[in-house]
C-alpha cells in the first residue's frame, strides 16, 4: 500500500494534532534535547545528527520551540544535573 505525501500529512495531523513539519521538528528536538543533556557533542554535530541542514536552522527552530538557545539549554541542564548529583 502506497501513501501520498498528502495522505501521510493528513494522518499525522489527525493523530498528533500537528502538521507533518511540526511533528517532525518535535521528534528531532526530543532527540536534540537528550543529546544536549547527555553528551558533549558539539551543537553543530547535534544539529546534523538530528536532521537539520544547518546549525543556524537548528538553533532558530530550537529557540522558537523551547524559548532558549541550544547553548543556554545545555548550560541550564548541566547546572541542574550537577546540583542534583
Amino acid at each position: 500500500m502506497e501513501l501520498t505525501l498528502e495522505q501521510v500529512s493528513a494522518r499525522v495531523q489527525t493523530t498528533t494534532g500537528q502538521s507533518f513539519r511540526q511533528w517532525l521538528n518535535t521528534c528531532r528536538l526530543q532527540k536534540a534535547t537528550q543529546l544536549l543533556k547527555e553528551t558533549e557533542l558539539e551543537i553543530a554535530r547535534i544539529a546534523l545528527d538530528t536532521g537539520f541542514a544547518t546549525v543556524q536552522h537548528f538553533s532558530r527552530v530550537f529557540s522558537n520551540i523551547t524559548g532558549v538557545s541550544p547553548r543556554k539549554y545545555r548550560q541550564k541542564n548541566r547546572r541542574s544535573t550537577a546540583a542534583a548529583g
